[in-house]
C-alpha cells in the first residue's frame, strides 16, 4: 500500500532541494535585490491593486501572492521589460528566479495570470511609483539600475571608448 504525496509535501522537498543547489553558489544579483527591498512593505498596497491575491479559504485554487506577483514584474522591468510569456519562461525553468520569487518547482504563473495582473497594476496607475520606491530602497544600499540591470553605484565609471585597428590607422595618418 502507498501512501499518496500531497503536494505541499513535495513543494516543501522542492525548495529545499533549491536550498541546497543554490547554496553552494555565488550571491546573484536577485539575491541581493530580494535582500535590499523590503517586500512585505508593498504587501497592503498591491491588496488593492489586485484583491483576488488574498486568499479567502474558499474552495478552489488559491491565487498568487501579490508580494510575489510584484516581484515579478520588477525582475521583467530589471530584464529589459519582458513580456508575460518571457516571464512564464522564466519563472517556469530558471531556478534562481523561482528562488527569487519563492516558488516550488512545479509551480509559476503562467502567461494569461501574468498579462491579468500586469493589466490590473498598470490600470491602477501606480506601477512607476511602486518600482520607483523599489529603485530608492536599493539606491540606500549603494546600487543604481542603468538600462535594465542592477549594479553597483561604485563600479559604474565613463566608459573609455577603444579605437579599432582603422581608427588607429586614421589617426596616425591623420599626423
Amino acid at each position: 500500500m502507498s501512501r499518496k504525496i500531497d503536494y505541499s509535501e513535495t513543494d516543501k522537498f522542492a525548495r529545499s532541494l533549491m536550498e541546497t543547489v543554490c547554496s553552494g553558489l555565488n550571491e546573484t544579483v536577485l539575491e541581493k535585490l530580494d535582500a535590499f527591498v523590503a517586500w512585505e512593505g508593498f504587501r497592503e498596497e498591491m491588496e488593492t491593486i489586485w484583491p483576488c491575491s488574498v486568499d479567502t479559504g474558499g474552495p478552489g485554487r488559491s491565487s498568487w501572492d501579490a508580494v510575489m506577483m510584484l516581484k515579478v514584474f520588477v525582475y521583467g522591468k530589471l530584464h529589459g521589460n519582458l513580456s508575460a510569456a518571457q516571464l512564464e519562461e522564466h519563472s517556469k525553468v530558471n531556478i534562481r528566479v523561482k528562488r527569487f520569487l519563492g516558488l516550488g518547482l512545479a509551480r509559476y504563473p503562467d502567461e494569461k495570470t501574468i498579462y491579468k495582473y500586469s493589466w490590473e497594476l498598470l490600470k491602477s496607475g501606480r506601477w512607476e511609483e511602486l518600482y520607483d520606491r523599489c529603485l530608492e530602497q536599493l539606491a540606500v544600499k549603494g546600487y543604481q539600475v542603468k538600462e535594465g540591470v542592477m549594479i553597483p553605484a561604485i563600479t559604474i565609471a565613463d566608459r573609455v571608448p577603444r579605437q579599432g585597428v582603422k581608427e588607429k590607422a586614421r589617426a596616425e595618418a591623420a599626423e
